[in-house]
């Protein structure tokens, strides 16, 4: 398959010298080991940039996010002036300087790009912008066509060409723009569409999204860039010495197929077409390299009829939404389309369904990534994979209740709203499930000791550690000093006693918890044994209180 050029330029006559300004982009600007990369500002930002430069400024400010700082010769960011990064200014041979991305930029190719239409075909895109603004689509309210294609965001309308820049992360350059066509609302028509022609030719992102839009006739983009698609055609179409006093020459390139290759080859002998400019610039080493296969058509306008005035022409009958007619209008109404696309499949050795595919990807990559997600699959594999359904096994459930402390009824909800994507097992089998992991081991203490008095519990405790010291072989005194921490816990709080139906009425519970701290010489204070945690839940020696209510008999006690 040939490369191609799917971008439409202007030639005009330039400098021998073009200024490009650039920033280190590199992860860490400020490693010298680190191999140097760089990228060039926009070239609305590169104009800008070199106005501010000739005029001797110490800087310039980009976007309300960046400064440059011509002393230094370095980006900062405005909210941390740490934060800098080199730049450059570079001069360069314009005739040299070739632009990769606007010459091979990749767009779906069409079904014929060669032969002769008697007439200019206007866009399907401008005629429904036409229709919908036909009170200013003639000579007389260019200026309020210009005032559209600029609009900011201040206006009342949302959709603008800084909108647009704004949601490619570009809307500085889409405040460049619009201040560009400002400029020139009140002048003529030729110098209106000259600088429209400018900013298209420009390294921007508005000859990107003029192309991706104009070729999906992307109805969302009417209020944004139909005012200035508008008047970028008009100076194409007309020979008004007011509008292009000059014929103008159009050069175009096509992505070419070996079957349209064969085509033109075949039409050669009846349709030439003179690419001597193109073949002298080519002559250049880095032209040779890049573009060798490269294909291009150049189109003669002098003899077009103008566009403006252009009036819409009203529909023959009204047409009813496509959602209200029944499945048989449906099927006729789609039988052109299927057809257009069964021989376009056929044409390109394409399936039909990656058609498709990529006519959804082309139409939402900008817009809506999921469905340009869904349109990119669909067009590499001819298939929509099914995503990969998660099945929760027992002990991930169990795992996922306890975690985040779901009742059985909240593990009911999430499944009856995960089922289409995830599967979690039935409650009564995460029951069962957990019932099996209770632990049988054997226990590591005792079921516990009934002492009658707290005493008797640290008498206990002592006789333990003094075991414990001896059978170290540490000798010890006589006289010893026991301390120890404790606390308790009135279990009237806890909400079983608070309960309607409480089957502990009787007694009142208490829990004391005793923490030994150290074992010393009280003599001398010398430590034998000292608790190095006492917060720890070893050392704790939990006891429960149990203190009957009062009564007769306990009374007379």
């Amino acid at each position: 398959m040939a490369t191609s050029v799917n971008s439409t330029f202007l030639s005009a006559p330039s400098s021998s010298n073009k200024v490009l300004w650039g920033w280190q982009s590199n992860s860490d600007p400020c490693n010298d080991q680190q191999q140097k990369q760089w990228k060039n500002y926009s070239d609305l930002e590169c104009e800008l940039i070199e106005e501010r430069y000739q005029k001797k400024q110490r800087e310039v400010e980009l976007g309300g996010t960046h400064l440059i700082d011509f002393t230094r010769m370095v980006q900062t960011r405005k909210d941390n002036r740490h934060r800098t990064r080199r730049v450059k200014r570079e001069v360069i041979d314009a005739i040299r300087y070739t632009r990769e991305e606007r010459l091979c930029y990749l767009e779906y190719s069409i079904p014929q790009s060669f032969g002769y239409i008697d007439g200019w075909i206007m866009s399907q895109f401008i005629r429904d912008w036409k229709k919908k603004n036909a009170s200013i689509c003639d000579n007389e309210h260019v200026t309020a066509i210009v005032e559209q294609a600029a609009q900011d965001k201040l206006t009342i309308k949302k959709e603008s060409i800084i909108k647009e820049g704004q949601l490619l992360g570009k809307e500085f350059d889409g405040q460049l723009i619009a201040d560009q066509l400002r400029k020139v609302k009140n002048k003529s028509l030729y110098e209106i569409w000259k600088r429209c022609v400018r900013l298209y030719s420009a390294e921007t992102f508005l000859y990107k999204l003029v192309n991706s839009t104009m070729r999906s006739e992307d109805e969302s983009k009417l209020d944004s860039l139909g005012a200035y698609c508008s008047l970028l055609r008009c100076g194409l179409s007309s020979t008004n010495s007011a509008v292009s006093p000059t014929p103008l020459r159009l050069y175009r390139g096509a992505q070419l197929t070996e079957k349209t290759i064969g085509e033109y080859q075949r039409k050669s002998g009846s349709q030439k077409a003179k690419l001597d400019d193109w073949k002298k610039n080519r002559s250049h080493g880095a032209y040779k390299e890049k573009f060798s296969n490269t294909v291009i058509r150049k189109t003669e306008f002098s003899d077009q009829k103008p566009v403006i005035p252009d009036k819409p022409k009203s529909p023959k009958r009204p047409t009813r939404d496509f959602r209200e007619v029944g499945a048989r209008q449906k099927r006729r109404k789609l039988a052109d389309l299927n057809s257009e696309l069964d021989d376009f499949a056929r044409d390109n050795n394409i399936d039909v369904n990656q058609v498709i595919g990529y006519l959804l990807y082309q139409r939402n990559h900008l817009t809506n990534k999921y469905l340009a997600r869904i349109g990119d699959e669909l067009y590499k594999i001819g298939n929509i994979v099914e995503e990969a359904r998660t099945n929760l096994d027992l002990d991930h459930a169990l795992a996922l209740k306890i975690h985040v402390n779901m009742s059985c009824y909240d593990m009911d909800f999430v499944k009856n709203y995960l089922t289409e994507s995830i599967h979690i097992p039935n409650r009564n089998l995460i029951r069962e499930h957990s019932q099996s992991l209770l632990p049988v081991v054997e226990e590591c203490r005792g079921g516990g000791i009934m002492i009658e008095k707290v005493r008797d519990g640290i008498l206990l405790t002592v006789k333990r550690l003094i075991d414990h010291l001896l059978k170290q072989n540490i000798s010890l005194s006589t006289n010893l000093l026991y301390r120890q921490e404790s606390g308790h816990d009135g279990a009237g709080g806890q909400s079983v006693y608070r309960a309607n139906e409480n089957p502990m009425s009787g007694p009142s519970i208490f829990s004391k918890m005793m923490v030994p701290l150290s074992l010393t010489d009280s003599t001398t204070g010398e430590p034998f044994w000292q608790n190095q945690a006492p917060n720890s839940a070893f050392w704790a020696r939990p006891m429960a209180l149990i203190a009957e209510k009062e009564n007769a008999d306990l009374i007379v006690l």
